[in-house]
């Protein structure tokens, strides 16, 4: 569960499902139980579990995203019903009230509930996008950044500071954090 995140979970006895409901962003691992299937409730939808593990986001947009990494969930809205594969996002959208799916790094949208974060050949502004989201902060990353240099490394614990100036060190840029607690990158 993702920090400012919270999950209310509903005990019944003899229940014919499992169900939580949640604010904010979660990453669930969940087995199958064909007699007590898996409900996860948000403020819009609901997702149906089948054995698998996904991520489900209420974004500041007001869309909540499901994103399958394996097995397989559906995502209803009243009438409205998508099942999605692994590597899809299905998105609702309470202003258009749809249900869409996509084609997704599925990775990348589970990197932040991970212990490790492992960058294998990844250009710096690839670099970026994962420690955007492994870190939740914001980053904006400069026009003029070169992508002649590929990264390879795994993080677990250490602070963006020290990351960051190990990436300086080796290659051509420059940080900053500004008043907004943005990091912002150039060369």
């Amino acid at each position: 569960m993702k920090k400012g995140s919270t999950i209310t979970c509903f005990i019944e006895n003899n229940a014919v499902n499992r169900k939580v409901h949640l604010e904010g962003e979660a990453f669930f691992d969940v087995y199958k139980d064909a007699k007590r299937p898996f409900i996860v409730e948000t403020k819009d939808i609901e997702v149906r579990v089948f054995g698998t593990a996904f991520t489900v986001k209420e974004d500041l947009t007001g869309e909540t995203k499901v994103s399958l990494l394996r097995g397989s969930v559906a995502v209803e809205k009243d009438h409205l019903l998508k099942k999605i594969k692994p590597g899809e996002m299905a998105v609702y959208s309470p202003r258009r009230k749809n249900i869409e799916t996509k084609k997704i790094d599925a990775c990348f949208e589970s990197v932040w509930a991970k212990d490790t974060l492992s960058i294998e050949k990844k250009t710096l502004v690839e670099v970026m996008k994962y420690l955007e989201k492994w870190y939740d902060i914001r980053i904006i990353v400069g026009q003029n950044i070169s992508e002649d240099h590929a990264f390879t490394f795994t993080l677990t614990d250490e602070p963006i500071e020290e990351v960051m100036r190990l990436i300086s060190r080796i290659s051509p840029v420059q940080y900053h954090f500004n008043e907004d607690s943005i990091l912002v990158i150039n060369e």
